[in-house]
């Protein structure tokens, strides 16, 4: 990670003090990750659920909102057997509430954090 300090100046106002962060380290994805037990999330991931192997409900578990901030996760259901739970971390909330539900097949949520809540966004 690197950074850059200096001023930046608009026309007509005074010049404010600027950090610039170059993370080359941060990809928008790590990988691809198909699951068919429960997960937790550690990186910017699409997670493809194949409830069908499972035979039953997978829980998703993000990592925690202090660590999370610009993370962006993509969770689908594959299958048609059970639901599948996307969970903040701990008391940890998704759009305020505590979990997600995709119960139909082909369903699919994407969320981001802002360091304090994740929010979804479609």
């Amino acid at each position: 990670m690197t950074r850059y300090t200096g001023q930046i100046q608009r026309p007509g106002t005074p010049p404010e003090n600027v950090t610039l962060v170059i993370d080359r380290a941060k990809r928008e994805y790590d990988s691809v990750t198909v699951t068919d037990t429960a997960y937790t999330v550690l990186d910017k991931v699409y997670i493809l659920v194949d409830d069908d192997t499972a035979g039953g409900a997978v829980t998703i578990t993000l990592p925690a909102v202090i660590e999370s901030t610009d993370r962006k996760i993509h969770v689908k259901k594959l299958g048609t057997t059970g639901n599948v739970t996307v969970d903040g971390s701990g008391s940890e909330t998704i759009d305020g509430s505590a979990t997600q539900s995709l119960t139909s097949q082909y369903q699919s949520i994407t969320i981001v954090c802002d360091g304090s809540e994740w929010h979804i966004l479609d």
